[in-house]
């Protein structure tokens, strides 16, 4: 489902590269690693911290899940 329905872009963020020009046409975030939806135009939909999707050491498989679900295009 991840890769057949959304284009994935890791944009990195550092002292050393802020990325300001990609990441200033989007809400200002309280850290990182950090989800923004966009709609297959560019629109943004939404932006996601990533603190309620992780478990442990990585993510929680199902509340993952259904957080792709609900952003997941209709097709």
């Amino acid at each position: 489902m991840l890769q057949s329905s959304f284009l994935i872009m890791k944009v990195n963020y550092s002292s050393d590269n802020r990325n300001e020009t990609f990441l200033g046409e989007y809400p200002n975030v309280p850290g990182y690693p950090h989800f923004f939806i966009l709609e297959s135009d560019g629109t943004f939909l939404h932006s996601q911290g990533t603190a309620e999707l992780e478990e442990g050491r990585g993510y929680n498989e199902r509340i993952f899940l259904e957080f792709l679900k609900k952003w997941q295009p209709s097709r």
